[in-house]
């Protein structure tokens, strides 16, 4: 269906015999608000347009969810002034696969959110559910959601899956999550929780782009994709979808800032990612994406963002984190990563998870000031040898300003690895070495480690104690 233009209705135009819209919280409003976004449906399927109810200032309380409509938007007249207040365990915009019958065929489309709030204070539950979200729409077509906050959420705030032609544009995500209960590492493993929580897998192209929000002090992610299970993308085999962009926000006081968990060529660009409790931006499955069979991030890119002081809630993370990659393919490039407390790249979760595919790319960083490594890939059991890596043509310097750890050094592998080429890096001034590929047990084959400048480094410029094998180049710039 083509649209025509967008119109604003307004919702104070829907009230029957001695209704009165409650805008003090007093009474519940979804049954009058719902009557016009109905209308407003009605109107697009008759002839084509959308429309926007228009809501006036005030807090409206939700005893039930506004269950989405195509071409029916919401607007109010500024975010902090018109304040939705869904309660118990009501998200306060819901369409999903369960209650609404969406489908691939018959999704959201066409649709306006802007110039409101929505406070999830009055939020709760016996135990934490990830369905109790700000907004969750699954299946959606041609959306914009501009200038909307969401705050105080028992799960995630913009929860939306599956879409298509959709931005979110100046949007607050803030303290979202605050159902979660388990604390530290445990919320690697929680679902939901988090700012935007972008759900992939439905279609091949879904195409989405976040430009210009704040994501600040929700549970677990500010930003993420995660791939679905064929429950809800309506697909016998989840897809690795194309189409994600994430340009210009600010991420700060997450669990973890920006996660790629399911997603293909999605691009995190010009990003501020600062103090995040345990890692600005991570490439790794969860567990959701895990049972969806479909792997991590594969073929994005992630340059030009501010990655500072991020991991001190947490002694397995710092600056960015790759763990569970088994398609490799992914570019780091262009990167401030600064003044995080622990690696500036860590790849490695645990012995048992880490799964780093071929072709992982570091380049033209800016790596300096972290407490441990600048560089480091950890050695994983399951799957040991790291092929085609290449850390080209960084900056990393004065790394490892924690004096009681044992890895400080610019670059530190202690995993296998076949075909790795470390080139035309400036490492300096590092409390340990410049390079160091450490284990005995390790094996690394037909290597080049070129142009280096491995000047005043506290540990030395260069060691290597792994198995070689094959053909290896070596020659660097040494200390002087």
């Amino acid at each position: 269906m083509s649209v025509t233009g967008t119109h604003r209705i307004d919702v104070r135009d829907y009230l029957q015999g001695n209704e009165v819209l409650h805008d003090d919280d007093s009474a519940s409003v979804a049954h009058i608000i719902q009557r016009a976004l109905d209308a407003a449906n009605a109107l697009y399927l008759a002839e084509g347009i959308s429309c926007a109810v228009f809501l006036p200032a005030g807090r409206y309380r939700l005893d039930d969810s506004l269950v989405a409509r195509s071409g029916a938007g919401l607007q109010g007249e500024a975010r902090g002034a018109t304040v939705l207040r869904p309660r118990g365990n009501r998200s306060a915009i819901l369409a999903t696969v369960s209650i609404h019958n969406t489908s691939l065929l018959n999704p959201i489309a066409d649709v306006v959110y802007r110039n409101f709030s929505i406070d999830g204070s009055d939020q709760a539950f016996g135990s934490y559910q990830t369905s109790i979200k700000g907004i969750f729409i699954q299946h959606l077509v041609r959306a914009t959601f501009s200038d909307v906050a969401i705050e105080n959420t028992w799960a995630t705030g913009f929860g939306v899956d599956f879409v298509q032609d959709t931005s979110f544009v100046s949007c607050v995500a803030k303290n979202c999550g605050r159902g979660i209960t388990v604390t530290g590492t445990n919320r690697d493993t929680a679902l939901g929780g988090s700012g935007f929580g972008i759900g992939t897998g439905a279609s091949d192209i879904e195409s989405v782009s976040i430009t210009g929000c704040s994501a600040i002090g929700n549970g677990v992610h500010g930003i993420f994709t995660e791939t679905q299970t064929s429950a809800t993308t309506t697909t016998d085999t989840p897809l690795l979808s194309r189409g994600l962009r994430v340009i210009g926000n600010h991420v700060s006081g997450n669990w973890i800032g920006l996660k790629d968990a399911g997603s293909r060529d999605a691009i995190f660009e010009g990003n501020t990612v600062i103090q995040n409790e345990k890692a600005g931006f991570e490439l790794s499955r969860t567990s959701l994406s895990s049972s969806a069979g479909v792997p991590a991030g594969h073929g994005g890119i992630f340059r030009g963002n501010q990655v500072a002081e991020n991991g001190t809630g947490s002694g397995a993370g710092g600056g960015i984190v790759i763990g569970h990659a088994s398609s490799g393919r992914y570019s780091i490039a262009g990167n401030r990563i600064q003044g995080n407390t622990g690696f500036g790249i860590r790849g490695f979760l645990t012995a048992s998870t880490t799964n780093i595919g071929p072709h992982i790319e570091i380049s033209d960083n800016t790596i300096v000031e972290n407490s441990r490594a600048g560089v480091f890939f950890g050695h994983a059991t399951s799957h040991p040898v790291i092929a085609h890596l290449l850390i080209r043509s960084n900056h990393i310097c004065d790394n490892g300003t924690d004096a009681t750890s044992a890895q400080r050094d610019g670059i530190r592998i202690d995993s296998s690895m076949a075909e790795p080429r470390i080139l035309s890096n400036v490492i300096r001034a590092n409390a340990g070495s410049g390079i160091l590929l450490s284990g005995s047990s390790r094996s690394t084959a037909d290597a080049v480690v070129w142009a280096n400048d491995l000047a005043s480094n506290g540990g030395g410029g260069y060691s290597v104690t792994h198995t070689k094998t094959g053909t290896w180049i070596e020659q660097n710039i040494g200390d002087f």
